[in-house]
């Protein structure tokens, strides 16, 4: 079958439609259901074809690539299309056999950022270069030269693309960098890129910065520094720093080390805005969506060789995220033409029992407006990570019932925040089964139906609040990171039966930041006047709870210090310089705020890591703070671990009477990491929040889609925060209740229960 005939012009834009991001074609709503088949090998048309059948509509497209690199980039000022000769199963032949069964199918079209071999060849001091001198086979952001060719490279592509009788059938172009938004370097546990045009580039920042040459030996503390030879350092120098210096080291310890990683975010920044003008640029006859796979900032403590391999440096290994720029994205998620961030699941965690969630800045988008497209490349027993490998790895759904129940969290998790995913193959074979299939027909019907209900926020959720400058602030290494946002998230957050969204300290300068009952800062290290203010307006207000972890306010950017942390919190603090593991004996589990089944007796972690940022036990005992745990960190530390201090009157779930307002709120010092899913489900329960579930499980939510993912057997009861007129089965499409604020529930494990809420 040919092409779509219509006159319709594909016109494909980004709505608010009650509340739910949705994407529309010539003003028609679109399904969010779609299928990415990445292997482009025998298998495809079988595997394609399984959701043809299952009633998909959009379909990802890959550009088909050989030896010599992309047909559309062949050389430095080589680009080109392809060629009806071509072999394989080129783009044109992916989009023949999908309308041969489906002539309204849609497509997405999706290609990378790598240089073709023959540019690389020939331009090595454009790759990006270690401290050893070898090249990846990734261009350095720093490369003029690559800039412009990627944007050229783009517009072959796309104009290719729009050219062909499919043409207008294309709702969209999404960029997939080779390392994701890190570069190739980082990610083999390097730091600095070496290659020549980042010499030169780091020349002409510093120079800017600092004008002359005394200028820059003052701020490095180094008198033999000259800003005509200067070169970027080696990693050696930056692993004998680390080894100096506290893991929260000061403004001019680090100096150095500071200017370049904010050298390479301003280069990170230049090659975000070059690949997002570019796909706008090539656009501008018809409006589609641009998308790109990066700003990964939950993951800031990622240790990625460790956690897919097996090896690597583990606490010790050096940020990603600061080697590769990506920090302080603000400016680029609120770029016009970006209208999705698309990524991965993160592979920590995402078996049954765990929480399913986006690698990207999924309620950062979703505060904008914009889409967090997530690969549902959920793993199942059918195969492993190639078409020849039948071991499922880690992760993996292990029989049909798993598949159902871990599908199904995974949809419910898009449609409760306001994301959208869609199945993937990027291994082998993941859904290549009629029973499996089956299971896929039933989620599409959940999903779609979904995607037309109303969205609508609950404040009975915990904002978990990250700032991701903050490892610029401490020793480069990952090991607090990954305690903080990865385990904490994982561990805690997902499991605490309530929901939880992830946004960036710098949302909370949007007038629409969105209010809740309990916020988690975990990684707050950079305090100052500013975002005291910042604080004072958005967050200390209305009965709220705020946690924070153990080294908050322990810099103002320069020093370090207990000062700051004082100013934040209200609550005496002192500065220990030693270097330890942090746990807490929770003191008294009869304390309203410590209320929760199966409370733990103590928490936290082995890393050791330092000064010690604690509160003081003489100046503590004549205030009104409330000590719930003991701190457990080195002989010469005697203090509280985790305090609450109340202002006004306090939370909204202390017991006292009356309304709250500004100036009423709590706060909560945690001196470990991650705090388990007990104590944020009290804590939660404390700030007024609404506590859907008892148990240690997965519970995706907002005031319209309400989710239970269940492990464990045994009766139990989920409950709504309020009064629903009608509560209606997602999957069977029955009303369960009329005028309800409990449903119970007898699950049969592994299960999830979806719920539409009709206020």
């Amino acid at each position: 079958m040919k092409a779509e005939t219509t006159n319709e012009r594909g016109e494909v834009t980004l709505e608010n439609v009650a509340g739910r991001i949705r994407l529309l074609r010539d003003g028609h709503p679109l399904a969010s259901s779609a299928y990415c088949n990445c292997i482009l090998g025998p298998e495809w048309h079988a595997w394609t074809d399984h959701f043809i059948r299952s009633g998909v509509r959009t379909y990802y497209l890959n550009l088909y690539r050989d030896s010599g690199g992309s047909r559309f980039w062949r050389g430095e000022d080589d680009y080109g299309t392809p060629s009806p000769a071509d072999k394989g199963l080129t783009i044109d032949r992916q989009v023949e056999h999908i309308l041969a069964q489906r002539n309204d199918a849609l497509f997405v079209v999706r290609f990378g950022t790598t240089v073709p071999p023959k540019w690389a060849k020939e331009n090595p001091g454009h790759m990006q270069t270690d401290s050893a001198g070898r090249l990846f086979h990734e261009a350095s952001y720093a490369s003029d030269k690559y800039l412009a060719g990627l944007s050229k490279y783009f517009k072959g592509i796309i104009s290719y693309c729009e050219s062909r009788p499919w043409g207008n059938q294309v709702i969209g172009y999404m960029v997939f960098p080779h390392g994701e938004g890190i570069t190739p370097l980082s990610l083999e546990g390097n730091f600095y890129d070496r290659s020549e045009a980042s010499h030169l580039a780091w020349q002409k920042w510093l120079k800017e910065k600092y004008r002359n040459t005394a200028t820059l030996q003052e701020a490095w503390g180094d008198k033999t520094a000259k800003l005509s030879e200067v070169k970027v350092p080696t990693d050696d120098l930056l692993h004998q720093k680390i080894a100096s210096v506290r893991h929260w080291p000061s403004g001019a310890e680090m100096r150095r080390e500071r200017d370049y990683a904010l050298f390479i975010r301003d280069y990170f920044r230049l090659w975000m805005n070059t690949i997002i003008d570019g796909l706008a640029a090539a656009t501008r006859s018809r409006k589609v969506l641009h998308g790109i796979d990066a700003l990964k900032q939950p993951l800031l403590g990622w240790q990625h060789n460790e956690a897919f391999f097996g090896r690597g440096n583990g606490p010790d290994t050096l940020s990603m995220f600061l080697s590769s720029g990506s920090i302080g994205v603000q400016s680029l998620l609120d770029h016009p033409d970006l209208d999705a961030l698309i990524t991965p699941a993160d592979y920590h965690a995402r078996g049954i029992g765990f929480g399913f969630e986006g690698e990207g800045l999924s309620d950062s988008m979703a505060l904008r407006k914009k889409l967090l497209l997530i690969e549902n490349d959920a793993r199942t027993f059918l195969s492993g990570e190639s078409p020849g490998d039948r071991r499922p790895p880690l992760g993996s759904f292990m029989n049909l019932d798993e598949v159902k129940a871990g599908l199904l969290r995974n949809t419910a998790l898009a449609l409760s925040r306001n994301l959208q995913h869609y199945w993937m193959d990027i291994g082998g074979g993941f859904f290549n089964s009629d029973e499996i299939q089956t299971v896929v027909k039933k989620d599409k019907k959940v999903l779609d139906t979904g995607m037309n209900w109303p969205h609508r926020e609950t404040e009975h959720a915990i904002a978990f609040i990250i700032d991701d400058e903050a490892p610029l602030y401490g020793n480069f290494t990952t090991g607090f990171h990954n305690l903080a946002l990865i385990r904490q998230r994982i561990d805690g957050l997902a499991l605490s039966g309530i929901p939880y969204r992830v946004f960036l300290l710098s949302d909370l300068d949007r007038a629409d930041f969105p209010s809740y009952r309990c916020y988690f800062f975990p990684n707050l290290f950079r305090v100052d006047e500013r975002v005291i203010a910042l604080l004072k307006k958005k967050i200390f207000r209305n009965g709220s709870l705020a946690i924070f972890g153990p080294a908050t306010g322990i810099t103002d950017g320069e020093t370090v210090s207990a000062k700051q942390a004082e100013q934040l919190l209200g609550i005496p603090m002192q500065l220990h310089e030693r270097t330890c593991s942090r746990r807490i004996r929770v003191r008294d589990r009869t304390h309203p705020a410590l209320q929760a089944e199966n409370m733990p007796p103590l928490f936290g972690d082995s890393y050791m890591y330092g000064p010690v940022l604690a509160p003081d036990p003489v100046r503590m005992a004549k205030t009104d703070c409330q000590v719930l745990g003991d701190a457990v960190f080195s002989f010469y530390i005697n203090t509280a671990g985790l305090i609450l201090k109340e202002f006004g009157h306090g939370a909204s779930g202390n017991g006292k009477k009356g309304g709250r307002s500004d100036g009423d709120y709590a706060v909560v010092f945690s001196g470990a990491l991650p705090v388990p899913p007990q104590v944020l489900k009290s804590l939660a329960r404390y700030s007024g929040c609404n506590v859907w579930w008892e148990k240690d499980a997965v519970v995706s939510a907002s005031d319209s889609v309400a989710s239970i993912h269940i492990t464990e057997p045994g009766r139990a009861e989920l409950r709504l925060p309020g009064h629903y007129r009608k509560v209606i089965d997602a999957v069977t499409g029955k009303t369960v209740g009329r005028g309800i604020s409990r449903i119970k529930l007898r699950p049969v494990p592994p299960e999830t229960r979806v719920f539409l809420l009709e206020r």
